[in-house]
C-alpha cells in the first residue's frame, strides 16, 4: 500500500498512529495518543498541571501495570509530581501519605524518563540527601548514589538535599521550598 500527499510519496506504511482527543466536558484536555512496536505512549495535558502528564506502558499485550489517578506510569513505577512548595522533609511526607516515596533514581532509563517529563524550568525535590556520616549524597534507601549515572552540582554539607531539573541535578538547602516529586510501585 502507498500512501500519497500532493507533495510527497511515501512508500511505506506510518510507523504509529496518531489520535487527537478533547474531552467535551471539560474542553481542557488533549491527548496525543501513539501506538507502535506493541507499546502505548500517551501525552495529556491539563491547564491545571504543572508537568505534562506522559505515561508508557510496557505493552498493550501484557504486563498491564496500573497507578491511581493523577500518577505518571513508567517502568512498573508510578511518579507524581507534587505542585506544593514545601521543604525536602515536608515533601517526603506528603509523598509518605499516599504510601510512597521522594524519587529514587538507580538507571539510566528511569533518569531519562523523569528529565523528559519535567518541564522546562520547573524544579522537583528527589530523595537523595547528603548523609551527617561522611558528607556522601545517599538516597532515601540508604544506597549511596552512583556517580556514573549523574552528578549534583552545588555544596556537599548537610543540610543539602538534591533537586532535579529536565537536564540536570542541583545541591539545594533542604529548608528551600520546591514540588516534589513522588514514587512508588504499580497497583
Amino acid at each position: 500500500m502507498k500512501f500519497t500527499s500532493s507533495k510527497f510519496k511515501i512508500s511505506t506504511p506510518p510507523k504509529a498512529y496518531m489520535i487527537y482527543f478533547i474531552s467535551p466536558d471539560s474542553w481542557d484536555i488533549f491527548c496525543v495518543f501513539n501506538v507502535r512496536k506493541q507499546h502505548l505512549l500517551f501525552h495529556c495535558t491539563d491547564k491545571n498541571t504543572d508537568f505534562p502528564q506522559k505515561v508508557n506502558t510496557s505493552s498493550l499485550t501484557g504486563n498491564n501495570y496500573k497507578c491511581s489517578s493523577d500518577w505518571l506510569l513508567n517502568q512498573g513505577k508510578c511518579y507524581w509530581f507534587s505542585t506544593s512548595f514545601k521543604t525536602w522533609k515536608e515533601s517526603q511526607h506528603d509523598c509518605e501519605k499516599l504510601q510512597a516515596h521522594l524519587l529514587v533514581i538507580h538507571d539510566l532509563k528511569e533518569l531519562i524518563f523523569i528529565q523528559n517529563t519535567i518541564k522546562p524550568g520547573h524544579l522537583g525535590w528527589i530523595g537523595l540527601h547528603i548523609t551527617s556520616e561522611g558528607n556522601l549524597w545517599t538516597w532515601i534507601d540508604e544506597h549511596f548514589l552512583d556517580p556514573q549515572l549523574f552528578l549534583v552540582i552545588g555544596p556537599t554539607d548537610e543540610k543539602s538535599c538534591a533537586i532535579m531539573t529536565g537536564s540536570q541535578v542541583y545541591s539545594e538547602d533542604c529548608n528551600s521550598r520546591f514540588n516534589g516529586i513522588c514514587q512508588k510501585d504499580t497497583v
